[in-house]
């Protein structure tokens, strides 16, 4: 019976994941702090006719064959990094007009600094010429062109665009019209987590990072969908790891084969509960954070993070530094004493679950750091805390990685 209910269970998210991830192929998932943007063109007629300044050779219907990918090279202008590179994004018809499938982007500033259009072959259609090229005045707004996302924007960019018929790259103030065939492997995948209130697995947000044969190829933070993702074809070997607090790391690795069963069907993830999590008593206290992916100390696979002991009694300032060095609660000893930011953090986390703050008594308790020159406390019940002399008996707690 137990079997029965189980292959029912699994089969009903299959149903579900599948019926969820054909809505809308054409949109793409935002995660907190992310917008989206598409992109269009104007065609500009016959640049092999003298037009003596004249920009007004814009007309929409020139296009003659049927453009199927837009290229778009994407940099941040808040820190200089390139976002997408040569990034291809496939093309559809609408009310006589071409828009490319969306692209994520958090929020931030960019500047568009390369634009292609090619066709089904590969071959360059059309190309926005960058600002100070030869064929730069005959666009209106030369690459690169600058824009900005907010949460949850919805941008369409419009680029000019010119054939390269009768011209060179250099003539655009490109280096080359070239492009390097990559191939890739398309997967869903969706992430479940038990929910108590339906008694069933529902999708759930989480962090994928896939790495190839040692490489990581992909690392994001995807909401409770079914999602679409992108990585590059030619490895051995794909590991998957999904990562959500509260829950343990769930890894699992794939030949490039195998990966590709995933293309319509999504990989389906149920994730289990974690009994080492925040505001759990165990490893020789209370835990109150849990490693995650790009976190120091995080290791796949493997669950980390950090545990207070409770109050351990009250001391002046040295007195506070040897209980410390000392301590030997629940077998450990590679205890130290918390920093002022520690005492906050493990406030923060523990309210944030729900956790009993009665683990610590209701006073200060020393910080390790010294700042400005004095010795602080900090309560971790009430959520702040004074200079104090160091003559001063206040209560001592300590914490250890694990």
């Amino acid at each position: 019976m137990k079997t029965a209910f189980k292959f029912l269970m699994t089969l009903a998210i299959c149903m579900f994941t599948l019926w969820s991830c054909s809505d809308d192929e054409a949109s793409v998932t935002l995660v907190e702090g992310e917008g989206q943007v598409t992109f269009s063109f104007d065609v500009i007629n016959d640049t092999n006719t003298p037009t003596n300044g004249n920009k007004s050779f814009r007309n929409s219907q020139l296009v003659k064959t049927t453009p199927n990918q837009i290229v778009v090279t994407i940099q941040s202008t808040d820190d200089g990094s390139i976002v997408y590179d040569k990034e291809k994004l496939d093309v559809i018809a609408f009310n006589d007009n071409f828009i490319s499938d969306p692209i994520a982007l958090k929020t931030g500033n960019y500047e568009l600094i390369e634009y292609f259009v090619l066709d089904e072959d590969e071959n360059t259609l059309y190309v926005a010429p960058l600002e100070g090229s030869t064929l730069a005045y005959l666009v209106n707004d030369p690459l690169g062109t600058n824009f900005s996302i907010a949460k949850d924007d919805s941008k369409q960019i419009t680029p000019e665009v010119i054939t390269p018929e009768g011209f060179t790259a250099d003539d655009f103030g490109y280096t080359d019209f070239s492009f390097d065939i990559v191939e890739t492997i398309d997967f869903l995948i969706s992430v479940h987590a038990f929910d108590v209130a339906s008694e069933s697995y529902e999708l759930t947000d989480a962090t994928i990072l896939v790495t190839a044969d040692g490489t990581e190829v992909y690392n994001k933070a995807i909401a409770n969908v079914t999602e679409q993702i992108r990585v590059r074809d030619g490895y051995n070997s794909y590991t998957i790891t999904i990562t959500k607090s509260g829950y343990d790391d769930d890894m699992q690795t794939f030949t490039a084969n195998e990966l590709k069963s995933y293309e319509n069907a999504p990989l389906v993830i149920q994730l289990t509960e974690s009994l080492l999590k925040v505001g759990a008593l165990a490893e020789g206290g209370i835990v109150y954070q849990i490693f995650q992916l790009g976190d120091e100390g995080y290791v796949a696979g493997e669950i980390h993070g950090m545990v207070a002991s409770p109050t351990l009694g009250k001391s002046n300032w040295p007195g506070a530094q040897s209980l410390i060095n000392t301590l030997n609660q629940g077998e450990f000893s590679n205890w130290i004493l918390p920093s002022y930011g520690n005492l906050g953090q493990i406030r923060t986390n523990l309210l944030n679950v729900g956790a009993d703050l009665n683990f610590f008594d209701f006073d200060y308790h020393w910080a390790a750091n010294i700042i400005s020159g004095a010795n602080w406390g900090f309560n971790p019940k009430e959520g702040s805390g004074p200079s104090l002399p160091a003559s001063f008996n206040a209560s001592v707690l300590g914490i250890r990685e694990f």
